[in-house]
């Protein structure tokens, strides 16, 4: 009787964990609804930043300023990304700038309730913090 507790028990728990691992919140498609650099609210050029994510994979566009001078041009860049206990972490398999192809950031997500928006706050070398509210829109 025991064994046959135990079998139902394992059974149910790697149904449990198989179903809950394929609830990845982030998958799907954001739009970037809010920016701030170490506090300061940034402007947020027309048309929106767009990133998608899959299951493994992530692809998004942002403008860079001084990509070409005097200008400023959409660039784009993909990774690959694990997302744990909320933190994602990103690596940048290649990019408008190729000397970030191979960067990894460590991102703290913060999950809104109904998962409709997310806020993501990136530090760069403890000097610069980068805060990103990102609303869903697929």
């Amino acid at each position: 009787m025991n064994f046959k507790n135990a079998i139902i028990g394992l059974v149910t728990f790697l149904f449990i964990s198989c179903e809950n691992s394929n609830n990845n919140p982030l998958v799907g498609a954001w739009e970037l609804e809010g920016s701030s650099w170490n506090g300061e609210k940034m402007e947020l050029l027309e048309p929106r930043m767009v990133k998608v994510f899959t299951d493994k994979y992530v692809i998004f566009n942002y403008y860079e300023s001084n990509l070409v001078e005097n200008d400023t041009l959409l660039a784009a860049a993909y990774g690959e990304y694990t997302f744990i206990n909320g933190t994602l972490n990103e690596v940048i398999k290649n990019h408008t700038r190729s000397e970030n192809i191979g960067n990894e950031y460590s991102i703290d997500v913060e999950m809104d309730s109904d998962g409709k928006k997310y806020t993501q706050t990136v530090k760069f070398n403890d000097e610069f913090t980068l805060v990103e509210t990102w609303k869903r829109i697929e």
